[in-house]
């Protein structure tokens, strides 16, 4: 009877690493559409999260860096034909501090 096991359990852990293998890509996948899908604003969150991580600082300076981001893009681009799309896009930059957090844990 031990011999049945023995038999058994490779099979088990061969389909575990590959499901585990499949759900890691779907993953990855889902991830870029999503980034991709909402014109890189998700992507400059993760960015903006990556760099506020890097630095040991607090989640809660996500919305710091949006701030400052704003007020400088309204002299930055004032003279620029397309500024209100400019400005709609960075305005719409989610950098709470759950989501800096999340994006952390994601990353």
């Amino acid at each position: 009877m031990p011999s049945l096991l023995v038999n058994i359990q490779p099979v088990t852990h061969e389909k575990k690493l590959l499901k585990s293998s499949k759900k890691k890509q779907q993953s990855s996948f889902m991830l870029s559409n999503w980034a991709q899908s909402s014109n890189n604003v998700n992507l400059v969150s993760f960015a903006v999260s990556l760099e506020i991580t890097k630095r040991g600082k607090p989640f809660t300076d996500g919305e710091y860096v949006k701030d400052c981001f704003v007020r400088a893009s309204e002299e930055l681009f004032h003279d620029f034909k397309n500024k209100e799309e400019i400005m709609k896009k960075i305005k719409a930059l989610p950098l709470s501090a759950k989501t800096v957090k999340d994006r952390t844990v994601q990353m």
